[in-house]
């Protein structure tokens, strides 16, 4: 049996979780990606350090991606071999988009 704030805990961050999805979905992607796509999309999205500072990219190619580089402007998100600024620069620049 469990403590009565463990489930709402548990509530409250599959809440939260639905609530950022949603937002990412309306606000940032204006509609034109969804939901499902964007959870397919963030599991499959992998690099593999390969060097000091060479990355390659293992992700399959979806035809999400095409979305995401359009509407985040990220254009070496499908590149077999990426630099650590191109990483880098996934995460400071296209995962940090204005609403």
């Amino acid at each position: 049996m469990q403590k009565k704030e463990t489930i709402y805990g548990h509530f409250l961050i599959c809440y939260l979780s639905l609530f950022l999805l949603r937002v990412l979905e309306i606000k940032v992607f204006k509609n034109e990606i969804h939901s499902y796509d964007l959870i397919h999309f963030m599991r499959d999205f992998r690099v593999v350090k390969v060097e000091k500072d060479t990355y390659l990219n293992i992700s399959r190619n979806q035809a999400v991606n095409e979305k995401v580089k359009k509407l985040t402007g990220l254009t070496t998100l499908d590149a077999l071999y990426l630099s650590k600024k191109e990483v880098e620069n996934f995460f400071q620049n296209g995962m940090l988009l204005d609403f």
